[in-house]
């Protein structure tokens, strides 16, 4: 049985500003790790952040509630987070889950509160 990729966190410099990136496989051991270094970019003031997905082979659902949690910190403060490139499998956690109406995925707006 092959090994599950452990999550990296890594950030990168764009025109537009920081960029969170992720890559090999969220799940419940890495996201508390997840939940945190994304939460410490978030000093107060900071009502955007841009996280990159491309490289997230895998997201359960203690890793897509890592990624509301900071979204809905970013809608408290009247911003929001944005995932960029995130693939099929990714994509439809997120969406079975209704976390893709607290976020911007490639930049789409989120759905407004109902």
């Amino acid at each position: 049985m092959a090994t599950p990729a452990k999550l990296i966190i890594s950030e990168r410099l764009d025109p537009s500003g920081p960029v969170v990136v992720l890559a090999g496989d969220g799940d419940s051991a890495s996201a508390g790790r997840l939940r945190l270094a994304l939460l410490e970019r978030l000093p107060a003031g900071v009502t955007r952040l841009v996280v990159d997905v491309a490289g997230l082979d895998f997201a359960d659902s203690s890793t897509v509630a890592a990624l509301a949690t900071v979204a809905r910190v970013l809608r408290q403060r009247h911003g929001a987070l944005t995932l960029l490139n995130p693939n099929e499998r990714v994509r439809l956690v997120l969406e079975m889950t209704g976390a893709a109406t607290l976020m911007n995925l490639d930049g789409t707006p989120p759905a407004a509160p109902g």
